[in-house]
């Protein structure tokens, strides 16, 4: 009976069929993403529209007093190439909807290199993203996630499948240099690859030292814009890290429910998978302290803020557009992220080990969707609570467990996995590490579940395939 299943989940029709019910799920979760806008969407429409006149901001309708200071250009200049051709959000989304699908198909190609073209390996890809729509979700949403998804594949597509030439260490770095522009997190991997191929794979050391020139060349207008923007010589935006990070150690000490004022407006969330004590009592203590250390430094910086700015914060926050970030002048952005980073590492040196534990928890909880308990405790119905527990369902078994397998399996095979797979785990690692300071997002690591679930795919069928020849 099992080789029987075996051999009918490896035909041709099988792979065609998941094909199309990938599809279908994936309409269904464009579907659910489109309920609702996503948080951030104005503002990367309104940075594009600002880009388009020569003005990257938010806020471009002020002039050119308040240049962007939270993110870099990349996906903003996504939805301007594409709004330019037509002026519409669901324009864009579909133009989304194409560039998932693109991605799929490289993973796909992945799979099928990586497995030796196993039809066991790709069917069990095929059915893991076909019930993981969290990752099309987002194609829904003006939102980096998508284009940051099909960049990443491509990028590994080009690394582990492309011959190790000039031409493709030009467009691997090229590709890389994308990324970062999108996600700027993606900053520190070249150089870690590189630092991988020097010690592993010394063949390769010419292609991969082109590649990260390459991506380094990339660095330089961002750098140079934030230079003529904001009078600073830096790689990434000049307000976003700092801020994300500060709070990212507050996170777990705040009243559930509380949504800070300060900065960006966002709300702690209680989280029936956090394990992270606090008394209701302790948290009220707390927000009293946060506050206070926010208050002091602000009142600290009022004396950077001009008559002119003071005006232009009233316009902003009248403004009913909702998710616009406030924006500040340079000078003041720069001294409210230095006096951050200061009280970030003070409070970090007075509780060292809450720090290391609540950092540790959210490296792993980046893999996967929480669960809101006041929306879960809210909900009456069976079919209600399942809407809400299907997301931590399929993002805990299918990529935090996908992950953790992964890993286990190259652990105790190792010397007998390609580098390639080792490569794959590398990235998806990285992209987890590198959003440990902040606050938890789980949509931080979309753009690596394509390679968790090209991992979980490969080794499962190997698994699958020793035990049916033990089996004979």
């Amino acid at each position: 009976m099992t080789n029987r299943l075996i051999n009918w989940i490896k035909n041709n029709k099988v792979l065609a069929g998941l094909f199309v019910l990938n599809f279908l799920t994936s309409l269904v979760a464009f579907y659910l993403g489109n309920i609702r806008p996503f948080a951030d969407a104005d503002g990367y429409w309104l940075a594009a529209e600002g880009l388009g006149q020569g003005n990257f901001s938010s806020w471009y309708s002020l002039g050119d007093t308040y240049p962007e200071t939270l993110r870099t250009p990349g996906y903003s200049l996504f939805i301007l190439i594409f709004k330019s051709i037509y002026d519409e959000r669901l324009f864009v989304k579909l133009i989304q909807f194409l560039f998932y699908f693109m991605a799929l198909l490289l993973a796909f190609k992945l799979v099928e290199k990586l497995s030796n073209y196993s039809k066991l390996a790709l069917t069990i890809f095929l059915s893991i993203t076909a019930v993981n729509i969290q990752v099309p979700y987002y194609v829904s949403c003006i939102s980096s996630e998508i284009p940051c998804v099909f960049f990443t594949i491509l990028f590994m597509y080009i690394l582990l499948l492309k011959k190790r030439n000039y031409k493709n260490a030009i467009l691997l770095g090229l590709v890389g240099g994308v990324i970062f522009l999108i996600r700027p997190a993606f900053l520190l991997f070249p150089i870690l690859l590189t630092g991988y191929v020097l010690l592993f794979d010394r063949k390769s050391i010419k292609y991969i030292i082109i590649h990260l020139f390459v991506f380094i060349l990339t660095l330089i207008p961002f750098t140079v814009w934030n230079y003529n923007a904001h009078n600073i010589v830096k790689t990434t935006p000049i307000d976003g890290a700092v801020g994300a990070a500060h709070l990212g150690y507050w996170y777990f000490k705040l009243p559930l429910g509380y949504q800070e004022r300060f900065h960006w407006g966002n709300v702690v969330v209680s989280d029936l998978t956090n394990p992270i004590p606090n008394s209701t009592e302790q948290r009220e203590i707390n927000r009293v302290e946060y506050e206070k250390e926010w208050r002091t430094l602000i009142e600290s910086l009022e004396p950077l803020l001009t008559k002119e700015d003071l005006i232009n914060l009233e316009i902003m926050e009248s403004d009913t557009t909702p998710n616009i970030f406030l924006l500040y002048n340079s000078e003041y952005t720069i001294a409210r992220s230095e006096g951050l980073k200061r009280l970030l590492f003070e409070n970090i040196s007075k509780n060292p080990w809450y720090y290391a534990k609540t950092r540790m928890y959210t490296f792993f909880r980046e893999y996967y969707t929480g669960i809101n308990k006041v929306k879960y405790d809210n909900e009456t119905s069976l079919e209600g609570k399942l809407k809400i527990l299907y997301p931590f369902l399929v993002s805990f078994t299918f990529v935090l467990l996908g992950l953790l397998f992964s890993a286990i399996y190259i652990l105790f095979k190792r010397g007998k996995v390609g580098k390639e797979l080792v490569l794959l785990l590398f990235l998806a690692i990285y992209q987890g590490a590198a959003y440990i300071p902040f606050t938890i997002q789980s949509r931080y690591t979309i753009p690596v579940h394509f390679c968790i679930f090209i991992l979980t795919a490969v080794f499962l069928s190997k698994i699958i395939h020793n035990r049916q020849k033990n089996i004979q």
